[in-house]
């Protein structure tokens, strides 16, 4: 038996740290990449 982590475990974390970042109070921009898999490159306001 292989443990590891999967892509698709991977893609799920990556939504989570989205929407924990969405719901920061302060301000931001977040770009999502074009691939399948992109994931978000957040840039603060500061």
């Amino acid at each position: 038996m292989t443990l590891g982590i999967s892509p698709a475990l991977l893609d799920w974390k990556g939504i989570e740290a989205t929407m924990e970042i969405a719901k920061s109070p302060n301000a931001k921009v977040v770009v999502i990449g074009n691939t399948k898999n992109g994931l978000p490159v957040i840039f603060s306001g500061q």
